[in-house]
C-alpha cells in the first residue's frame, strides 16, 4: 500500500496514473484505489494478459470510464504474411479519435488470430474508422480484421475486390471506414505495343462536395488490347460525381481507347477519345481531367497564304463569358502550314455563361498571321472574326462581340434582325415648343425607342398593342434579349422549334416541331425580371425535331410593378413614323460600361399645320393625293387653331 494526502479538490475520481522509475520493471495482478477509505477503482490485467506490466520508466493510465478496444488480426496462411515488426492502431469516431496505440502482440505467426487490446477514456462518439500502420520494412498480410468495442463487434474488414489479402508493406498506413464508397476505374488499353506502360497510374474522383485523395492504381498496365481495373475505397463524401482526374507517373506514356468509372458497381461515366483522336494519351507525368458536363470548344485558325504566316511555336487560347472563363489551353495542332484551316479542340467543365470573348496568345518569337478565326461551342458557331490578325513575339490579343446602337421614333418599330427595345421620353425641359421648331432641343414632346443592334441578334418587334416579339436563331450564338427597363417582363407566348416558315432565321420544316416546354421555360427565366437573356439551344428547351435547325420566338409585355395589369396604360404611340436610319447623325455608339448619349438632329420641320409641307428631301414634295399638288397658301395665316387636330 502507498498512502498520501493532498489538499487539491480533484472532483469526482476518474483515473490513476502509474509510473515506474529506472530500468527495472514491476508486474502487478491488481491495483486498488481508495479515497478516504472508500473503494473508487479496481484495476486488473486487460484482455488475456497475466499481469499489468510497467517497464523501464514507463507510465500507464487507468480510468474508470475507459472503453476497451480489441482488434483481432487474422494472418494469411503464407510464411511471407508474418512479421516481427510492430503494428499500430488508431480508432476514429464521429467526435474524435484515440491516440495511436502499439499492439502488444506476436505477429510472427501464420494462419492464426492475433488480438491487440487497449483502453481509452476518450469519447470518440460513434465508431467510424480503423487505421492500421505497420512498422519497419517487413510487411503483414491479413485475411480479416475485426474491431470490437467493449466486446461488441463494430467493424469487420475483409480483402477488397479480387484481392486475396489485406497487405501492409514498408511502414504503410491504411484506413478502413464503415461507410466507405467503392470506386472502380477500368482502363481499356489501345491495341498497340507503344500503348502499354510499366509506370504507376494515379486517379482522383471529384464531386459536387469534394474529392477523394489521389490513389495509386494497384494494377498491371504493361499489356495491350486489355481492360485493367483499379479499385479503391474512400470515406470522403464527394456528393454527386462530376469528374475523373488521371495522372501517369514517369516518362513512359499510356494510350487508352476507353475509361469507365463505377461507384459502388454503378456506372457513372464513360470516357472515349475526343474529336478525331484514336486514343486518350497520357505522357510524361501528364494529368488529364474528364468531367460529365464538359463543354467542347473548337477554334478554327485560317492561316494566311504566305510563307511567313506559319509558325512552329505553340498557340494558346482562352474562352471568356458572362460568368467566367476557361483556363488557358495549349492548342494541340500543327500551325506550320499556309492557306489552310487548323482546328484546336478542347473541353472544359467551367460554366462561362454566355460567350463574350476569345483571347489568343502565341508562344515564342515566331509570329502567326491569320485571315479568319472561328469559335464553335458544342458545334455551334458563337463568333467569327473575319479580318487579318497578326500575333508576334508572345503577343496576346482579345476579340469580343461588338454592340452598336441607333435611335428612331416609336410606333413603327423596326423589324430588322437583332433589336432590343426600351422606351424613353425626349422632351423640352422648359417652356412649350413652338410649331416651327426645328432644333433637337426644341422638338415637341414625343416618345422614342432605343434599338441596340448586334450582328445577327434576335428580332424584337414593338406593336401598337404594347406587346413585344423577338426571335433568336439556333447556332447563332446570340441569345434572345428582353429589356423592360424599370418595368417587369410578362411572357405571353413562346415557341422553340420551327414555329413558322416565315422567320428571320431562314428556317423551314414541313412537320410539327415545337418544344412543349417553350412557354414554361421562358416564363421561369424571365417573368418578373426587368432583363433576361435566353439562348436558342436544345439543352434549355429540349429537341422537338432532331436534325432540324430551330429558332426561338417569344411575345412579351412590360408591366409597371405598381400598376394593376388590367388598368395599365400603353406607352406606345399610334400612327406612322419615319424609319430609323434616314439621317446618319442619328447613329450613336453603345458601350455596356458607359451611359448611352443620344444626339438627335432632325432634318424635317415639325408643324401643327396639316397643310404645311414636311419632307426629308427639300426637292421632294409631300402630297396626300398622287394627282393633287399640296402647296402652302400665301394668303393663309399660320396659327394654332384650337379646333384643328394636331398632326
Amino acid at each position: 500500500s502507498c498512502v498520501f494526502w493532498s489538499p487539491i479538490d480533484i472532483g469526482d475520481y476518474r483515473c490513476v496514473s502509474l509510473r515506474t522509475g529506472g530500468s527495472d520493471g514491476i508486474d502487478l495482478i491488481k491495483v486498488q484505489v481508495q479515497i478516504d477509505g472508500r473503494m473508487a477503482h479496481t484495476i486488473v490485467p486487460q484482455g488475456n494478459a497475466a499481469y499489468i506490466g510497467l517497464d523501464d520508466g514507463e507510465t500507464k493510465e487507468f480510468c474508470v470510464d475507459a472503453v476497451q478496444y480489441r482488434i483481432t488480426y487474422s494472418i494469411w496462411d503464407d510464411r511471407h504474411a508474418r512479421t516481427r515488426n510492430p503494428q499500430y492502431v488508431t480508432i476514429k469516431g464521429t467526435r474524435g479519435e484515440t491516440d495511436e496505440q502499439l499492439c502488444d502482440a506476436n505477429f510472427n505467426v501464420i494462419a492464426q488470430d492475433v488480438s491487440c487490446v487497449f483502453r481509452s477514456h476518450l469519447n470518440i462518439g460513434d465508431y467510424t474508422c480503423l487505421t492500421l500502420r505497420t512498422g519497419g520494412s517487413d510487411g503483414l498480410d491479413l485475411i480479416k480484421v475485426k474491431v470490437q468495442i467493449d466486446d461488441r463487434i463494430a467493424h469487420t474488414i475483409v480483402p477488397r475486390g479480387n484481392a486475396a489479402y489485406i497487405g501492409l508493406d514498408d511502414g504503410e498506413t491504411k484506413k478502413f471506414c464503415v461507410n466507405d464508397v467503392q470506386y472502380r476505374i477500368t482502363y481499356s488499353i489501345w491495341d498497340d505495343w507503344n500503348a502499354r506502360t510499366r509506370n504507376p497510374q494515379y486517379v482522383t474522383i471529384k464531386g459536387t462536395h469534394g474529392e477523394t485523395d489521389e490513389q495509386l492504381c494497384d494494377a498491371n498496365f504493361n499489356v495491350i488490347a486489355q481492360d485493367v481495373s483499379c479499385v479503391f475505397w474512400s470515406p470522403v463524401d464527394i456528393g454527386d460525381y462530376s469528374c475523373l482526374s488521371l495522372r501517369t507517373g514517369g516518362s513512359d506514356g499510356l494510350d487508352l481507347i476507353r475509361v469507365k468509372v463505377q461507384i459502388d458497381d454503378r456506372e457513372v461515366h464513360t470516357i472515349v477519345p475526343r474529336g478525331n483522336a484514336e486514343y486518350i494519351g497520357l505522357d510524361n507525368g501528364q494529368t488529364k481531367e474528364f468531367c460529365v458536363n464538359d463543354v467542347q470548344y473548337e477554334i478554327t485558325y485560317s492561316i494566311w497564304d504566305d510563307w511567313n504566316a506559319r509558325t512552329r511555336n505553340p498557340q494558346y487560347v482562352t474562352i471568356k463569358g458572362t460568368n467566367g472563363e476557361t483556363d488557358e489551353q495549349l492548342c494541340d495542332a500543327n500551325f506550320n502550314v499556309i492557306a489552310q484551316d487548323v482546328s484546336c479542340v478542347f473541353w472544359s467543365p467551367v460554366d462561362i455563361g454566355d460567350y463574350s470573348c476569345l483571347s489568343l496568345r502565341t508562344g515564342g518569337s515566331d509570329g502567326i498571321d491569320l485571315v479568319m478565326v472561328k469559335v464553335q461551342i458544342d458545334d455551334r458557331e458563337a463568333h467569327r472574326i473575319a479580318e487579318y490578325i497578326g500575333l508576334d513575339d508572345g503577343q496576346t490579343k482579345e476579340f469580343c462581340l461588338q454592340t452598336t446602337a441607333t435611335v428612331q421614333p416609336t410606333s413603327s418599330a423596326s423589324s430588322e434582325p437583332g433589336v432590343v427595345t426600351k422606351m424613353i421620353d425626349i422632351k423640352e425641359e422648359t417652356g412649350t415648343p413652338s410649331k416651327s421648331t426645328t432644333s433637337a432641343t426644341e422638338t415637341p414632346e414625343a416618345e422614342f425607342t432605343i434599338i441596340f443592334i448586334t450582328d445577327n441578334t434576335p428580332v424584337t418587334d414593338v406593336t401598337d398593342s404594347g406587346l413585344n416579339t423577338g426571335e433568336a436563331c439556333e447556332h447563332s450564338g446570340i441569345p434572345l434579349l428582353i429589356n423592360c427597363g424599370e418595368d417587369m417582363i410578362n411572357i405571353i407566348h413562346a415557341a422553340y422549334g420551327v414555329y413558322s416558315n416565315d422567320n428571320t432565321c431562314g428556317r423551314s420544316f414541313d412537320g410539327y416541331c415545337i418544344s412543349d416546354t417553350s412557354l414554361q421555360v421562358m416564363q421561369e427565366k424571365c417573368n418578373g425580371k426587368s432583363y433576361c437573356s435566353v439562348q436558342a439551344v436544345n439543352s434549355i428547351f429540349g429537341d422537338p425535331c432532331f436534325g432540324v435547325v430551330k429558332y426561338l420566338t417569344s411575345t412579351w409585355e412590360c408591366i409597371d410593378p405598381e400598376d394593376v395589369p388590367d388598368e395599365r396604360t400603353d406607352i406606345f404611340t399610334d400612327g406612322p413614323t419615319e424609319e430609323a436610319g434616314d439621317d446618319p447623325t442619328e447613329e450613336v455608339t453603345y458601350n455596356s460600361t458607359e451611359e448611352v448619349t443620344i444626339a438627335i438632329s432632325p432634318t424635317e420641320e415639325v408643324t401643327d399645320d396639316p397643310t404645311e409641307e414636311v419632307t426629308d428631301d427639300p426637292t421632294e414634295e409631300v402630297t396626300d393625293d398622287p394627282t393633287e399638288e399640296v402647296t402652302d397658301d400665301p394668303t393663309e395665316e399660320d396659327t394654332d387653331d384650337p379646333t384643328k387636330e394636331d398632326t
